[in-house]
């Protein structure tokens, strides 16, 4: 029976996959659209987008953020130098670190370039182990390695990674009582590593519940 291109033929079953990349056809018009997506260069529909895509694009995203950032206070902001926003809460600044997050280990920046580089490539070989094979995995590993990539670059241009967001209070006494200051990929970087521990969390809850769940029935099974 002959198909149309981007229609399921007539009598199709609600969803059929054809293997070694032929399109799998959904009944639904709203759901086909959402589904899929014209691809100009192949000319033939396919997902939206693949894995490995949705990392590469929370990726670029993350970087080319971080790194236009980070040029605007290079071009409007000497080294060193502050702008405050809000006092006593929130300043621009331009400082530079040489050392991991919240300066920890000063004056490392060779050393902590090539853990970064060493770190980058193990990300990439084997991310699928760290993150859930979700959508949602793949951007926030995105989100991770787009934010060591971007401190990377800062440390192999400038031999420091450039911080610029600034938040603090202001004592009594005059003086400052400040979070360390930090930038776009510092930010990505925490958040993708937070959402990883919060899916750690629940897939060991799962999993001790689907335990539970098999022990009891092979209880209840039992006593029967």
């Amino acid at each position: 029976m002959r198909s149309i291109p981007g229609r399921p033929p007539r009598g199709a079953p609600a969803k059929t996959a054809a293997r070694r990349g032929r399109q799998i056809f959904l009944v639904s018009p709203a759901a086909s659209a959402y589904a899929w997506q014209p691809r100009r260069q192949a000319g033939v529909p396919m997902m939206v987008r693949t894995s490995n895509e949705r990392f590469a694009l929370a990726v670029l995203t993350v970087l080319v953020l971080d790194q236009a950032s980070k040029l605007l206070v290079l071009n409007n902001l000497g080294y060193a130098h502050e702008r405050v926003i809000w006092d006593g809460f929130f300043k621009f600044v331009h400082w530079g670190n040489t050392g991991a997050a919240w300066s920890l280990f000063r004056d490392n920046n060779g050393l902590l370039t090539i853990i970064s580089l060493v770190v980058s490539a193990a990300l990439m070989m084997g991310r699928k182990k760290f993150a859930p094979p979700t959508p949602a995995g793949d951007y926030t590993m995105g989100m991770v390695l787009g934010g060591i990539v971007g401190n990377t670059v800062d440390r192999l241009a400038h031999g420091h990674v450039v911080d610029f967001l600034y938040f603090y209070l202001r004592r009594r006494s005059g003086d400052e009582l400040g979070f360390p200051a930090f930038n776009v990929a510092d930010s990505a970087i925490c958040v993708g590593v937070f959402l990883l521990l919060l899916y750690s969390v629940s897939a060991g809850n799962d999993g001790e519940a689907a335990r539970k769940t098999v022990t009891g029935e092979n209880e209840r099974q039992a006593s029967g």
